[in-house]
């Protein structure tokens, strides 16, 4: 009798134990995808999973060469339960970049990361016309400079030499702020001369902040980065992709 009762214990705790640690997410990397058939992943990819803690998915989608590079991974993740990474940036000087890098890190449903790739990267494809548009309201190749700008207080400020001007949308643990100056020869090697930048972080506790910046360099006319001009390519921007907090365990809609 005694028996029966380690063998029952022993088996409870494998039992307890699987479900601990049993989750599966694709292991394969260095995918290369095309525009073309971005969902169509690679043959070696087919049943390489691991059981690991959370499953992690880092892509990047270039428009210009129209192709996806992505790793699915699994791992640890001691942060948090979720958390999303975005920056998305054209640098209009040659040579042109114009990229999306996501990295998503999930533990809630089998093969979470991989599942959210393919519910994604049809539609960040498809909204290549939003940073179209977002670079026509900022820059206008014709421009070789600005005279004024916008500064931290929404007040005009002379440029010296000015190339552009610089706006930035702050937002962290729903708190809001503005940045704006000039952008001249001398921040050059710093920065790129004209750019937009979103990022997105967000996680569960421990993390301690969810934080979002939009930020964009502009010469389209001057006070190009105006608090009210902020905004409006903030609302541009946010139907390309959602960076306003969202709620980690809600079922989003991209």
């Amino acid at each position: 009798m005694m028996f029966g009762k380690t063998t029952f214990t022993l088996l409870y705790s494998i039992a307890n134990l699987s479900l601990v640690v049993c989750l599966a997410c694709t292991n394969c990397n260095d995918i290369v995808l095309s525009f073309n058939n971005p969902s169509e992943l690679p043959s070696r990819c087919d049943g390489q999973l691991v059981e690991t803690d959370v499953c992690q998915v880092v892509f990047r989608t270039n428009y210009v060469t129209k192709e996806i590079h992505m790793n699915l991974t699994g791992g640890s993740d001691e942060i948090g339960n979720y958390r999303l990474e975005l920056a998305v940036q054209n640098k209009f000087d040659e040579p042109k970049m114009k990229d999306v890098n996501i990295t998503y890190t999930c533990q809630n449903s089998f093969d979470c990361a991989k599942i959210y790739y393919l519910l994604t990267i049809q539609t960040l494809i498809q909204n290549e016309l939003i940073l179209d548009k977002i670079e026509e309201e900022i820059f206008d190749p014709t421009v070789v400079n600005v005279q004024q700008c916008s500064d931290n207080q929404d007040q005009p400020v002379t440029c010296q030499n000015g190339y552009g001007c610089h706006g930035y949308e702050i937002i962290e643990n729903d708190q809001i702020d503005f940045e704006g100056e000039c952008r001249n020869d001398s921040t050059v090697t710093i920065f790129p001369r004209q750019y937009f930048r979103i990022t997105l972080v967000q996680g569960d506790p421990p993390l301690s902040s969810d934080w979002n910046h939009f930020g964009f360099t502009c010469n389209k006319q001057n006070l190009c980065n105006s608090r009210q001009q902020i905004k409006k390519i903030v609302k541009i921007a946010n139907d390309f992709y959602p960076w306003e907090l969202i709620p980690p365990n809600s079922s989003t809609n991209v």
